[in-house]
C-alpha cells in the first residue's frame, strides 16, 4: 500500500527514503517513551541518541529506504499500547506491522502471554487477526478480479495459480527451508515462549534471573558463531560464487573481535547465573531480551543474509534495563554490519591491493556497437555515448525514438575496451555499478559484463563476469566481485585482452549505467601481515573484559547494598 501510494503521489526514490526516515523518527520517539517507562529518562535519552546515530539505521532508512523502520514503528507502538493496557489497539498495531514485514508476528505469542487476563488476550488476538486480514483483503480481491497468469516453468508448461497448487507450492517451500539451523532456531523460539509463559504468572522477580542469563548465554554463543562465520566465510570456495564477497582481511578483524566479545558475554552470563538467587529481573526485561534474541536468530534462518536484517532486533536490545549485555550486543552487531553490506572498504581503513586498475578517464577507449539485426529498429533510432568525469564512466543510451518497447526485444548495445592484464587462480575482478532508474517503477535495461582473453596455453577463452541482470539501480552502487577460479579452465591463469559491457534496453528512454571502480585484486588466503593484528585484538578483548567485569560486579553489589 505504501508503494502504491508513493507510485501515485511521488514516484521517486527519495519518497521511500523520506517515508523510512519519518518512520525512524517515530521509532526513536517510541524508544524514548518505552525506555523512560522501563528504566529512567536519562537512559531513555541515551537510547534515542544511540539509535539516531546508529550507522545501520541511518544507511538503511535515510539512504536505502528499506521498510524495517516502518515495521519497527508498528511493533514498538504495539508494545507501548500493550503496556498502556489497550490490548485491542496493540493487536491492531502488531497486525499492521506483520502486514509490513512478517517478523513482528513472531513476537505475537510472547506479547499474548504477557497480558494478565484472558479477556485482554482475546481482545489482543481479535485486533491482530482483524488488522492482518483486512490488510490483505484488497490484494485477495485484486487477484480474484484480475488473475495473473503464473510464470511458466523453464522447459515445461505454465501452471495454473489455483488454490491447491499454490498451497502445495507453499508447503514445498516451507519443507525445503527446513535445515538444522532452522530447527535449532525453532527450538529456541519454543523455549522462549515457554519461558515467558512460565514466568508471566510468577511475581517473584528473583526466579526470572536464571532464564534471563541463560538467554544472555545463548546470545554469547550466537555472537561467537557470527564471528566465526564472518571471519572464515571468505576462505570457503563457495564464497567465490557470491558477488558481494568481502575481503578476508576485513572479515577476520571484525569476526575475531566479535568472537572475543561473545566469549566474554558467555563468561559474564555464567557468573551472573551463579548469583541468580540474589538478583531481580522484571518480566518486561525478560520479554525484551527473549524477543530481541528470537528476532536475531530469525535473521540467521534466511537463505540470504542482508545487513538491514539486524535492525529487527536492535531496538529491543536497546530497551533492555541491563545495560551491559544490551550495549555489548549492539556493539557486536555494528562490527558485523559493515562486513555484510559495506562496499567501500577503504573508508573503513582497509585498502585493497590492486593487480590491475582502470583509471576510468578514457571514454574514447570504449567502442560502442548497436545490434538491431534481429529487430525492426533502425540504427538511427538508438544512440549511445561514453562520458567520463575523471572519476567514473557513464554508459549512456537513448532509445526514446523507438516507437514502442516490443521493438526492443532483440536490441542490444555493446561497449568494448581492449585491455591487457594477467590473472591467476587467486585473482578477483571487482567492479562497482549503478544506474539512473528507480527499481520500484520498472527497469530501463539489463546489464552484462564479459571478457575475452588467452589461457596459459594461449588458447582463446571467454567468460561472463556479470551475467545479464537488472540488479543495478539508482538506490545504491553495488560492488560486484568475480573470482576467476570459478571457471575451471582458467585455474592456471592467463591474459585478459578485452572487456565488453552489454546493455539490453527494455524501455524507450534516455538512461545510463555508471561505473566508478574497475580493478583486479588478490583473493587468496590472508596476508601473513594481518596475523599481527591478533595481539591487538587480544589486548582490546582484555580491556573490554575488565570493563564488563567491573560493570557486572557493580550490578551484583547493588542488591546487597540495598
Amino acid at each position: 500500500y505504501f508503494i502504491y501510494m508513493i507510485t501515485l503521489i511521488a514516484p521517486y526514490t527519495n519518497s521511500f527514503r523520506i517515508l523510512a526516515t519519518i518512520a525512524d523518527v517515530g521509532v526513536a520517539y517510541l524508544l524514548w517513551r518505552l525506555a523512560a517507562h522501563h528504566t529512567n529518562e536519562q537512559w531513555a535519552s541515551l537510547v534515542v541518541l544511540a539509535y539516531a546515530l546508529l550507522p545501520m539505521s541511518v544507511i538503511e532508512s535515510g539512504w536505502n529506504g528499506h521498510f524495517e523502520p516502518l515495521a519497527n514503528l508498528f511493533l514498538l507502538l504495539a508494545i507501548w499500547l500493550m503496556l498502556s493496557e489497550r490490548p485491542t489497539l496493540s493487536g491492531v498495531s502488531l497486525g499492521l506491522g506483520a502486514a509490513t514485514k512478517i517478523y513482528p508476528l513472531f513476537l505475537f505469542p510472547l506479547m499474548l502471554f504477557y497480558l494478565r487476563s484472558w479477556h485482554d488476550r482475546l481482545r489482543f488476538i481479535v485486533g491482530t487477526v482483524v488488522a492482518g486480514v483486512l490488510a490483505y483483503v484488497p490484494l485477495i480481491l485484486l487477484s480474484v478480479m484480475e488473475p495473473s497468469s503464473s510464470p511458466s516453468v523453464p522447459g515445461g508448461e505454465s501452471t495454473s495459480a489455483s488454490g491447491p497448487v499454490t498451497l502445495l507450492s507453499l508447503a514445498n517451500t516451507l519443507l525445503a527451508s527446513i535445515t538444522p539451523v532452522t530447527v535449532l532456531i525453532l527450538i529456541c523460539f519454543v523455549i522462549g515462549i515457554v519461558t515467558v509463559v512460565r514466568y508471566s504468572s510468577d511475581r517473584r522477580e528473583t526466579e526470572r534471573a536464571s532464564p534471563y542469563y541463560w538467554t544472555v548465554f545463548l546470545l554469547g554463543i550466537t555472537l561467537v558463531l557470527l564471528g566465526l562465520l564472518v571471519g572464515l566465510y571468505p576462505l570457503f570456495p563457495q564464497s567465490r560464487y557470491v558477488f558481494w564477497r568481502y575481503p578476508f582481511d576485513v572479515g577476520v578483524v571484525r569476526g575475531m573481535t566479535t568472537l572475543s566479545i561473545g566469549l566474554m558475554v558467555i563468561v559474564i552470563a555464567v557468573k551472573h547465573w551463579r548469583h541468580a538467587s540474589t538478583e531481580s529481573i522484571d518480566l518486561l526485561s525478560l520479554m525484551f531480551l527473549v524477543s530481541a534474541t528470537i528476532l536475531l536468530l530469525l535473521t540467521l534462518s534466511r537463505n540470504v543474509f542482508y545487513g538491514w536484517y539486524l535492525l529487527w532486533s536492535v531496538p529491543l536490545f536497546l530497551l533492555n534495563k541491563n545495560r551491559t549485555p544490551a550495549l555489548t550486543i549492539v556493539l557486536c552487531l555494528l562490527l558485523l554490519y559493515p562486513s555484510y553490506t559495506h562496499d567501500n572498504f577503504q573508508s573503513l581503513g582497509y585498502a585493497e591491493p590492486y593487480q590491475w586498475k582502470d583509471d576510468l578517464s578514457s571514454p574514447e577507449d570504449w567502442v560502442s556497437f548497436v545490434n538491431t539485426s534481429a529487430s525492426m529498429v533502425n540504427h538511427s533510432m538508438v544512440s549511445t555515448s561514453v562520458i567520463s568525469d575523471g572519476a567514473e564512466l557513464h554508459f549512456r543510451f537513448n532509445t526514446s525514438r523507438v516507437p514502442n518497447t516490443t521493438m526492443l526485444e532483440n536490441v542490444s548495445i555493446s561497449y568494448t575496451k581492449y585491455v591487457s592484464f594477467h590473472f591467476d587462480d587467486e585473482s578477483e575482478f571487482a567492479v562497482r555499478v549503478a544506474s539512473t532508474w528507480d527499481p520500484t517503477f520498472g527497469a530501463h535495461a539489463e546489464f552484462e559484463l564479459s571478457y575475452v582473453g588467452l589461457d596459459a596455453n594461449n588458447a582463446t577463452i571467454n567468460g561472463t563476469i556479470i551475467p545479464r541482470t537488472t540488479l543495478f539501480t539508482n538506490l545504491t552502487r553495488v560492488l560486484w566481485r568475480y573470482a576467476f577460479s570459478t571457471e575451471n579452465p582458467l585455474a592456471e591463469g592467463g591474459l585478459i585482452q578485452s572487456l565488453t559491457v552489454t546493455i539490453y534496453p527494455r524501455e524507450c528512454v534516455v538512461s545510463e549505467y555508471i561505473i566508478d571502480r574497475m580493478y583486479t585484486t588478490y583473493a587468496g588466503p590472508i596476508n601473513p601481515f594481518y596475523f599481527l593484528t591478533i595481539p591487538n585484538l587480544v589486548a582490546m578483548s582484555l580491556i573490554a573484559y575488565v570493563i564488563l567485569r567491573y560493570e557486572s560486579e557493580e550490578e551484583l553489589a547493588e542488591p546487597s547494598q540495598t
